[in-house]
């Protein structure tokens, strides 16, 4: 009978950690710094490149007024 319990505590133990397993998987701690990582460095590309256009709009608006002006000023 004891046996029996034994058995039977055993199994159910290993079922336990295996459902554990299942419903929470062994991380990577690398692998998620790494992820984090790359999601970051996409994140500073994209916003360099919305700076470098926004500013690239700004010289074109200047430019467009300076020829405005120069071209008010010379009449």
């Amino acid at each position: 009978f004891l046996g029996h319990c034994i058995v039977y505590a055993v199994f159910s133990l290993v079922l336990l950690c295996y459902r554990a397993h299942i419903q929470y998987p062994a991380r990577d701690p690398l692998a998620e710094r790494r992820a984090a990582l790359a999601d970051t460095v996409t994140q500073l590309r994209y916003s360099d490149r919305a700076a470098a256009s926004r500013a690239g709009g700004r010289r074109q608006s200047l430019a467009v007024r300076r020829m405005t002006v120069d071209g008010g000023a010379g009449e």
